[in-house]
């Protein structure tokens, strides 16, 4: 449901699949390495309609608003309780609703 790009020692999204739900790990494995996932990729969302709740389970992703342009209003994102006020203002036009965990 998830595509990253691997560079270094950090793992990028790349692209998500339109599904009801996705978890973003805080970290991936791939070839018997692990990767820190740090960012989503401009444009990671687009076309991504059906996704009710994206789920971040990283506490230090880079933000950027345009990750998450093409998720539909009212897509519930849930964060870390430490990132729930940052979201907010991040999203905030976007009409996503943040909740912590």
């Amino acid at each position: 449901n998830v595509k990253y790009s691997l560079t270094g020692n950090s793992a990028r999204v790349i692209k998500l699949k339109s599904v009801n739900s996705i978890v973003i790990p805080s970290s991936i494995k791939s070839n018997g390495r692990k990767y820190k996932v740090t960012a989503f990729v401009s444009g990671s969302c687009s076309g991504c309609k059906k996704i009710e709740k994206l789920i971040i389970k990283g506490k230090k992703l880079k933000e950027n608003k345009l990750y998450f342009k093409g998720l539909k209003k009212g897509t519930k994102l849930v964060v870390s309780k430490s990132a729930v006020k940052s979201y907010k203002k991040l999203v905030k036009s976007l009409n996503l609703k943040v909740t912590g965990k």
